[in-house]
Parts: C-alpha cells; structure tokens; sequence
C-alpha cells in the first residue's frame, strides 16, 4: 500500500497530471473571475440596468449551463464510440467559443441586451465541457 506522499510524488511526476492540473487551476480562475466580476462590470458600464443585470443572469445561468452540460454528455456519449476523442475535441472547441464570447461581451461595448446575448452564448459554449467530464 503506498502512502500518501508516495502518491503525490507519483502524480506530481506525471507531465500530463501536473498540465492538466495547470490547466484546470487557469480555467477554473477564470470562470470564477467572470462569475464574481461580471456584476461589477455591468454595474459601472449599465447602472441603469442594475436591477435587470440579476434577472438576466439568472437566466443565463439557467438557460446557458444547464442545457450546454447536457448537450455536451449527449454529444460525447453518442460520439464516442465513433470519435474516442471527442471529448477533448468538444471541450477545446467550447472553451474557444466561449473567449470569443467573453471578447463581445466585456472588451466590445455595444448595448446592454446585446452583450447580455453574447454573455449568454459565452455561457453556452464555454460550459459544455462539464458534460464530458461526467460522462
């Protein structure tokens, strides 16, 4: 029976393991710097829209992640037999997706609506590598 750091030594000497560790810390950083900057953002840019902000979010939430988590286990189970890849593939595309998404919605300022429905196509595609991972 190995011991605990025996076990961490092991994982920290896998180059795959310690990117993919890497990796994971990036995107999770990320999406919580989005999740927790974001009412900030539209607040100070919007502040007309402060009240509408939550709403919104909230739907974007809903209607965003949810159905991209479950279209991406759909996708990758359906798939995976034909493409052993795909969930890779999947996720490396959805992340691509959501960063242009983030660009239209925080770095391009158009209306408020217009980049609610950029936030909420960053949260379509940028979520769909939760399913994937579950499946």
């Amino acid at each position: 029976m190995l011991t605990p750091k025996e076990k961490l030594y092991i994982l920290m000497t896998n180059k795959a393991y310690v990117y993919l560790l890497v990796a994971a810390f990036f995107r999770f950083a990320g999406g919580y710097s989005l999740g927790y900057w974001s009412k900030d953002y539209f607040q100070n840019v919007y502040p007309e829209y402060n009240d509408a902000f939550t709403t919104y979010y909230f739907l974007i939430l809903l209607f965003g992640s949810v159905p991209s988590e479950l279209i991406g286990g759909y996708l990758c189970d359906k798939y995976e037999p034909k493409y052993p890849y795909i969930k890779g593939y999947l996720s490396a595309t959805g992340a691509f997706l959501g960063g242009i998404f983030i660009v239209f919605t925080f770095l391009i300022k158009s209306s408020f609506r217009l980049q609610m429905i950029a936030y909420y196509f960053e949260y379509l595609f940028a979520e769909v590598f939760f399913g994937p991972s579950y499946a």
